[in-house]
């Protein structure tokens, strides 16, 4: 499995600055490597990854997306980009916002515990105790979903983590892989 994300930073040009993006990857063992492309696109992230099969944990970002497409790379959501989404609905619906962070909290506490387990350890854990968990978070947001007005911070938060259900249990399926691309970064 590989984590990656993207950031984006000014490149000083002649005329005027322009903007450039940072790729950071990281390797089971803590490898880290750092690739720089003008651009934040599909082709970079090709050039990047090129070759690369196996187990993906990054951000939702479009750019990734044609890489699921043959089931080569496998498509691994991000907790700590859901939780984000939830702690900008804090002060505008705090009540489903902290009901849906406490969830998400067990898990990084469980995660944190499991720490140094071996993978085949954590999986059990995971299934055993973080599936409840993760099975309580998406039902409740199947029901909220339907009660959340369009278009607010907490509908966003819903969705997007409705949205990424498949790709957030992931973690659930292999004691490698963590539960955010934190990491990268």
């Amino acid at each position: 499995y590989l984590c990656t994300d993207a950031t984006g930073v000014l490149v000083q040009h002649l005329e005027k600055c322009r903007r450039g993006h940072f790729f950071v990857v990281v390797a089971p063992e803590k490898h880290v490597l750092f690739g720089y492309s003008p651009k934040h696109d599909a082709a970079a992230v090709d050039e990047l990854l090129e070759g690369f099969t196996g187990k993906l944990v990054a951000d939702a970002h479009v750019v990734f997306n044609h890489l699921y497409e043959s089931g080569d790379v496998i498509e691994c959501g991000c907790w700590a980009h859901a939780r984000r989404y939830l702690f900008k609905a804090l002060s505008s619906d705090a009540v489903r916002a902290n009901h849906a962070l406490d969830l998400i909290r067990q898990l990084f506490a469980l995660e944190r515990a499991w720490a140094t387990a071996p993978p085949e350890e954590r999986l059990s854990l995971r299934k055993s105790q973080a599936k409840p968990l993760v099975d309580d978070f998406f039902a409740w947001c199947d029901v909220e979903a339907l009660k959340v007005l369009d278009e607010t911070p907490i509908s966003k938060a819903i969705q997007y983590a409705r949205n990424q259900r498949e790709a957030l249990q992931q973690f659930l399926t292999d004691g490698r892989v963590p539960i955010d691309n934190n990491a990268s970064e």
